[in-house]
């Protein structure tokens, strides 16, 4: 796919000519500006060299670095960018690279868009969930006290660079993980984009160019018409109402916590039985795609009491004071946007998602 700009002025750059499309947008925007590449312990490892290999203009770059995992998007995390940031130099001309995952660009999105009032940066997604998904949509944030994405700022970087190669570098996990936001993106998105992911076989690692660059341009059109989610944009969050607050309890309970893509994919079982009950949404088509669901995460379960996940939810961050909103489906590629459901409703969905994991 060639690179693009979107309506919001980023470019968007996918594919094999990913990374020699960013030297080239290095070389002639940031050609004399100091640079800095944020990594963690893993991409340090994987990923840095085969980007320092192809993008010659990172040649002098300063390195940050943070800790991976969920329970390290914190303002802890924050400081130690801020001090290295400091400690390196940095001026409101400098630009960061965050190259990792979700987490790292959430956390290094968000520190750039506030150290000295906001300086630039560049997503370099490395997983599939945050290609997919989490580097488009410009939310940067921080968890506080174990609370998803209590603390954040919407941001939106300079470019997003996906190079597919990446992915060699993952686990299993972390790829099933990211394909539950691409199932959620293709629900949303139609029929076209759904029969060619439902195809895909559960547990490879073989995840199409095309499935990936679909998913991201569907997103990053609705984004750039509603770029702070004060409309359609919030269907993107399907299966997340119930699906974080389950991510809250294990980030709090769990010393090996659900990845993000794991607790959407229970959250969107719930809110499955939510659309069979009361968007009409066929019950056959329910017990479809919660079996897909089921077949890339064989393993998982909902091991919180009902009230603790409740409570989460009435503290979601998209409440804004107002009924919890639920985003269900009418039919594939047929998003709503409710707020009927009371937490009767919720606790039924919970028990569902409980009891069709467990079975």
């Amino acid at each position: 796919m060639p690179a693009f700009p979107d309506k919001l002025h980023r470019q968007i750059f996918f594919g094999d000519d990913a990374l020699r499309l960013l030297e080239k947008l290095l070389s002639e925007k940031y050609s004399s500006v100091q640079k800095f590449i944020l990594t963690d312990e893993n991409t340090s490892v994987h990923c840095l060299p085969l980007l320092q290999k192809n993008v010659p203009s990172l040649a002098g770059a300063a390195m940050l670095s943070m800790k991976s995992g969920e329970k390290n998007k914190n303002l802890n995390s924050c400081i130690e960018i801020w001090k290295q940031l400091n400690a390196g130099g940095a001026m409101r001309s400098s630009l960061v690279l965050n190259l990792g995952g979700g987490v790292l660009c959430d956390t290094g999105g968000f520190s750039s868009s506030v150290y000295l009032r906001g300086i630039d940066f560049i997503h370099i997604p490395t997983t599939l969930l945050s290609m997919a998904d989490a580097s488009i949509g410009g939310k940067t944030g921080i968890d506080l006290e174990g609370l998803k994405n209590r603390v954040g700022a919407f941001a939106f970087p300079q470019a997003v660079v996906t190079y597919p190669e990446f992915l060699d570098t993952l686990p299993q996990r972390e790829i099933n993980a990211g394909f539950a936001e691409i199932i959620k993106q293709a629900l949303l998105c139609g029929d076209k984009l759904w029969n060619i992911v439902k195809q895909v076989e559960p547990n490879t690692k073989n995840i199409s160019d095309d499935i990936i660059n679909n998913t991201l341009l569907f997103k990053a059109g609705i984004v750039a018409d509603d770029p702070y989610e004060k409309g359609r944009r919030a269907i993107f969050n399907f299966g997340h109402t119930i699906g974080h607050a389950i991510e809250t309890c294990s980030l709090i309970h769990d010393e090996d916590s659900l990845r993000h893509g794991e607790a959407v994919a229970a959250g969107m079982i719930c809110a499955l039985h939510l659309c069979s009950e009361f968007e009409n949404f066929p019950k056959q088509l329910t017990e479809e795609i919660c079996l897909l669901i089921k077949s890339w995460f064989p393993w998982l379960k909902i091991n919180f009491p009902d009230d603790e996940i409740v409570h989460h939810i009435k503290f979601d961050k998209k409440k804004a004071g107002k009924p919890v909103r639920f985003v269900l489906l009418k039919a594939i590629g047929e998003p709503v946007i409710t707020e009927k459901i009371t937490e009767e409703n919720i606790r039924q969905a919970i028990s569902f998602g409980r009891g069709y994991l467990s079975a």
